[in-house]
């Protein structure tokens, strides 16, 4: 990490402010399986799965939208697994 001020560089680069020590990125398909990460507080849900891998990008845009210091992502597939670790720094 990286100091800036009032805030510190995660590992996909984005200011964060130590809102919370943790947060979850969840990759999942189905509007079923998005409200049930919703309702234990996931932080962020993209759509993705066997045949529909998210990006590199659209792994780290979603990891910019959550404050925390550090982010777990769970990416369903072993398929996404690459493109997460892509964004670990």
């Amino acid at each position: 990490e990286e100091y800036l001020g009032d805030g510190f560089m995660n590992a996909v680069g984005a200011c964060v402010d130590r809102a919370k020590k943790h947060g979850m990125l969840a990759i999942c398909s189905g509007e079923g399986f998005k409200a049930i990460f919703k309702d234990i507080n996931v932080d962020q849900v993209i759509e993705g799965g066997q045949t529909m891998n998210p990006s590199a990008s659209d792994i780290a845009d979603a990891c910019c939208k959550i404050n925390a210091e550090n982010i777990f992502i769970f990416p369903n597939n072993k398929n996404i697994i690459m493109a997460a670790i892509t964004n670990t720094g």
